[in-house]
């Protein structure tokens, strides 16, 4: 479990591209002691912290040791949007990166709270604040200082509540907010309601890796894992049951899963002809 690992700095516009460049260049960019940071990246000393974890929440870096110090090299997810969508600039690279900071439980563990067990749908702060903290102390046994969970919270609700952009410079908005997944409800003096909420479908080959990765080795796996497990394509993109069952069906006439009904029971069987890289790979081609 890991709380406020951001330095309470969400994620930012240009962030990720220049985090892997500079990783991409040099891979001691993190550990050689000698450079200043601050000049290579152009954003503060916690901000740097900041970003070096996200880097790591996100599934694009992983330290690897050299000789008797650690460098940083990019994990396959990292060098695939490098290589095809090296700005960032496609919707379904952050559709892609929202999935993997949601079910990241070890180092992003509020986000994976809020989106695979927190079953409100409209909430404010104090609601947030009061679940989680329940949710820390029953399965973690231990306690986390309430200024730090707040932190949590509020940069949870920054990274994908949208901002008036002012400008093009503008980068204060989180790239996280044009998938719609958290929007305000309500605003009655100072309380703000917020609600789960979505824009649109995410791209199917996404959702076909995401069932890719949810099933593992296995070659079935059960209609209701897919509708309520964790990590699933329901909990991560806020769809409901109807949804979901119409994603399934179009994955099934393309051909990537089939429908199994045995004892009773509904499964998925996931068609493998491609490994999970080459799955996302093609959202690119």
């Amino acid at each position: 479990m890991k709380i406020k690992g951001h330095q309470s700095f969400y994620i930012r516009r240009g962030w990720i591209h220049k985090g892997l460049k500079e990783i991409k260049q040099n891979p001691k960019v993190f550990s050689d002691k000698d450079l200043v940071l601050t000049d290579i990246f152009g954003i503060g000393s916690n901000m740097v912290l900041s970003l070096k974890y996200w880097l790591k929440v996100l599934g694009l870096v992983e330290q690897v040791r050299s000789g008797n110090k650690y460098i940083y090299k990019l994990t396959d997810i990292g060098e695939l949007i490098y290589k095809y969508d090296k700005y960032l600039e496609n919707i379904e690279t952050w559709e892609l990166l929202h999935y993997k900071i949601s079910t990241n439980e070890d180092i992003a563990t509020t986000w994976y709270w809020f989106f695979n067990i927190y079953e409100g749908v409209k909430f404010n702060r104090l609601s947030l604040f009061n679940a989680l903290q329940n949710y820390i102390e029953s399965n973690y046994e231990k306690s986390v200082v309430e200024r730090s969970i707040k932190d949590d919270i509020t940069c949870l609700l920054n990274t994908y509540l949208t901002r008036e952009i002012t400008s093009p410079e503008d980068n204060m908005e989180s790239p996280f907010a044009q998938l719609g997944l958290i929007e305000m409800s309500s605003i009655k003096g100072n309380n703000i309601t917020y609600k789960k909420s979505k824009k649109y479908f995410p791209n199917s080959m996404l959702l076909y890796y995401i069932l890719l990765e949810q099933a593992g080795e296995r070659e079935l796996i059960d209609l209701e894992e897919i509708i309520n497990g964790r990590e699933s394509i329901c909990k991560i993109f806020n769809l409901d049951f109807s949804e979901v069952l119409g994603i399934l069906d179009n994955l099934q006439n393309e051909g990537k899963i089939k429908f199994i009904r045995t004892a009773g029971l509904n499964y998925i069987s996931i068609i493998k002809n491609e490994s999970n890289i080459e799955v996302l790979e093609n959202i690119y081609r």
